[in-house]
């Protein structure tokens, strides 16, 4: 008892002795100049500490010190680390001996001037002080402990100026901790900043920091959360051979605000909503690789490959394949619509050549089974190509393209079907009280500009011919109304609701700015041939054709004798068929 008592009165004393000395010690130039070595050594660059200092004991035994700035200013280049002020808690043990040993850092509004230079050197490399001299040695050889302790950042900005790939980044309310207690332990990160108007939470834990700065592998485990874009990534980095090697979950619930925070807004992408993708990842300084990913495109998922990579002229470019069991595509009223400004300036900046198939797919109106297309965006022309698709009872090969002609976005489609319904083909020109019925094929190359259906119609240019045989034209009874006009023998107004059956169709059509016009249009029934001619403007629905009924001879042939003139004119959905004498 006695002894504790003694031991208690001499750490008293000793505690006066300290309360007494450390301000003392503190407030002398050793402190200062200790205070600046050890920081020197740490990070290879001169320390200034320029302003007034002040002393603390509460919480902990700290000094601080204002104006302080780490690195060299030259007439071209700031210091590396600048900062309003600088808190640094002591270890108590060590200031009872008369010594200050850094144990933590608070770095008080601080501004990280980093830059890359033309050439690729980075100005924060370490190449100076213990910490160097520990970065060159060797695999084999024995690493020295070195203390460095934690760091904690109140309210920085960090500005990145890469001469290399030309361009500038800025970090700014960056708050949080970077904790490396000795070389030859792992460190933790513990940050959140604001980049490019988002808030951003960094929480990661580094196997080997000491590593990853000499140019080596290291375990990684990182989790960034914001806004536009979450991620969690677990694996392997090696710096000196600029790999890493892991797997990454990552989604946003906008792929246009993801775009849009990554500096390369793409309108069409409107459609998109909540995104995700997983699987394993390569990545290098130069591409991005997902060789078995799993996206999620809202309720959607595909699997494949995905690689993304940057050209000499830093332009990033997305390749892979991806197989979907079912999946949603813009159609062209979505696109025009969401792009606003009516051009296609969405397109520069980015390549991508991406390869889809999926089960089922639907471009409203139309819908897809066993799909096979290609999205490819280069030199600002997108172009979707479909090589294969099931569609309206047939199949349908071609493609759409986009781009930029004159600061306006144009659109032009090149289709082959095969073997559809054509009543189905009939259905997507809207509303029409006559169509078709039967098995046919169908060609069409148009081309157009504008946004929304009324000025697509109005611009749309081109042509196409659809054939069909064995079918039926629902709407009108042709040869009852060629009957009818020869036994009248005089011109009469008349529509007759019925069915019109053919052996062979052919319509041929070219569009100019909006209006059809028909040419080599013919059909062929039992009885009758048709030939039909003239136009109709798409957008009014409006009909101004004349054709000719024949009979046929017993050879097949049109009869001469036996023949009628008629005109069609009304509207699409109210056509009005006129039989007119025969000169």
């Amino acid at each position: 008892m006695i002894r504790l008592i003694k031991f208690g009165v001499v750490l008293a004393i000793l505690l006066i002795i300290a309360t007494i000395a450390i301000p003392n010690l503190l407030s002398t130039s050793y402190v200062k100049e200790r205070i600046e070595r050890q920081l020197s050594e740490i990070t290879g660059r001169s320390v200034s500490l320029n302003g007034g200092s002040s002393i603390s004991l509460r919480p902990y035994l700290s000094v601080s010190y204002d104006n302080v700035s780490i690195g060299e200013e030259t007439p071209s280049s700031r210091p590396v680390i600048q900062m309003d002020s600088l808190r640094a808690k002591l270890g108590i043990l060590s200031a009872l001996w008369g010594d200050a040993q850094l144990a933590e850092l608070e770095l008080v509004r601080p501004r990280f001037n980093l830059q890359v230079s033309a050439n690729g050197e980075a100005n924060w490399k370490i190449n100076r002080g213990p910490l160097a001299k520990r970065l060159k040695l060797k695999q084999n050889e024995t690493l020295e402990p070195l203390s460095l302790g934690k760091i904690k950042i109140i309210d920085g900005i960090a500005k990145i100026n890469n001469e290399l790939q030309r361009n500038t980044q800025e970090l700014t309310g960056i708050n949080g901790t970077l904790t490396w207690v000795d070389v030859t332990s792992a460190g933790a990160i513990d940050l959140s900043a604001v980049w490019q108007g988002e808030n951003i939470e960094l929480v990661a834990t580094l196997g080997s920091p000491f590593e990853l700065l000499r140019g080596g592998p290291s375990a990684v485990e990182a989790d960034m959360t914001s806004k536009p874009l979450s991620f969690t990534y677990s694996g392997n980095l090696d710096t000196k051979a600029g790999i890493a090697k892991g797997n990454i979950i990552a989604s946003s619930p906008s792929v246009r605000r993801l775009t849009e925070w990554f500096g390369f807004p793409i309108s069409a992408t409107n459609s998109l909503g909540a995104t995700s993708l997983e699987g394993s990842l390569i990545a290098t300084t130069t591409s991005l690789e997902l060789p078995e990913a799993e996206v999620r495109v809202g309720e959607h998922t595909g699997n494949g490959r995905l690689q993304l990579t940057r050209d000499d002229n830093s332009t990033p470019a997305l390749t892979g394949t991806l197989a979907f069991d079912t999946i949603i595509l813009p159609g062209l009223t979505q696109i025009s619509t969401a792009t606003g400004n009516n051009n296609f300036d969405f397109l520069k900046g980015f390549n991508l050549d991406l390869r889809l198939s999926a089960n089922t797919a639907t471009s409203a109106p139309i819908e897809f089974e066993n799909l096979a297309a290609a999205v490819i965006v280069r030199e600002e022309k997108a172009s979707f190509d479909i090589g294969y698709a099931d569609t309206l009872g047939g199949t349908l090969s071609g493609s759409i393209t986009l781009q930029t002609e004159n600061n306006e976005g144009q659109f032009s489609t090149n289709m082959a079907l095969k073997k559809i319904n054509l009543d189905e083909l009939a259905k997507l020109y809207g509303d029409t009280s006559i169509t078709l019925n039967g098995k046919g094929n169908a060609n069409l190359k148009l081309k157009s500009s504008g946004k929304g259906d009324d000025i697509f119609l109005k611009r749309l240019n081109g042509e196409g011919s659809i054939q069909g045989a064995n079918g039926s034209i629902i709407g009108i009874d042709l040869p009852k109304l060629f009957a009818a006009a020869r036994e009248n023998k005089q011109a009469v107004r008349r529509l007759i609701d019925g069915t019109t059956d053919y052996e062979q169709l052919k319509i041929d059509f070219y569009i100019a700015n909006g209006t059809a016009f028909l040419r080599g249009t013919q059909m062929q029934g039992d009885e009758i041939i048709v030939s039909i001619g003239g136009q109709s403007d798409l957008t009014q629905r409006s009909l101004a054709l004349r054709g000719q009924i024949h009979a046929k001879d017993d050879g097949g042939n049109p009869d001469p004798d036996k023949r009628m003139s008629f005109f069609v004119g009304g509207t699409t959905s109210a056509p009005l068929i006129i039989p007119l004498p025969n000169q």
